[in-house]
């Protein structure tokens, strides 16, 4: 199975770290869809759509942490959207 092309998957992770660069712990979602990324990426060629405003955070992990297989999208939700996160439950 050696050479054998692996399959690609497309992951929405609004909230991706595994921690901030500051060396300071990140938990809930953050770390849910950190972990759902690098489980996946052992199998497959992963493409991950994630927070551009979290880049340098899970640019700086990757440094410590690196995830091969696994590539990262930054984008970001409208500004006149981003209210949405001040409520329980935003970053679902």
């Amino acid at each position: 199975m050696q050479g054998e092309k692996k399959q690609k998957i497309l992951v929405c992770a609004y909230a991706c770290i595994l921690e901030k660069d500051t060396g300071r712990s990140i938990g809930g979602e953050y770390i849910l869809g950190w972990e759902m990324v690098r489980q996946l990426g052992r199998f497959y060629d992963v493409w991950v759509l994630t927070r551009a405003k979290d880049r340098q955070d899970i640019e700086w992990s990757l440094k410590k942490s690196p995830m091969p297989n696994t590539h990262f999208c930054y984008i970001d939700l409208p500004n006149w959207m981003n209210f949405i996160e001040k409520f329980q439950g935003g970053l679902q």
